[in-house]
């Protein structure tokens, strides 16, 4: 470094007070900028995270919801069988009884 330079360093170095301060606060806004930048980049990213990991939580349970009412629905339409099966019976039983009291004398 030139004489001349390295005295005007040497002269800001040992310059007024109200400089450095002014250096100081200037730095200092700039590091509190950046950290609030830095901060809400880091909320967005964890907010995206946390949303793709609710949605992944919503599929899920929708899937086992599915399942659940798939499995209710083979059942209901078993019971559904089931229950035409005895109302069947119980119409044949019907016409039978029927068909015997018309036979029966009077």
């Amino acid at each position: 470094m030139s004489e001349g330079g390295a005295a005007a360093i040497e002269g800001f170095l040992r310059g007024d007070p109200t400089i450095w301060l002014s250096v100081l606060w200037a730095g200092l806004l700039v590091v509190v900028i950046l950290g609030v930048v830095f901060a809400m980049r880091h909320e967005q990213k964890r907010e995206r995270q946390a949303s793709s990991l609710t949605e992944l939580a919503f599929t899920h349970e929708l899937r086992a919801q599915n399942k659940r009412l798939r499995e209710d629905t083979q059942r209901l339409r078993t019971e559904r069988d089931e229950l035409l099966g005895v109302l069947t019976r119980f119409a044949e039983l019907l016409e039978q009884c029927s068909e015997a009291s018309a036979k029966r004398p009077q």
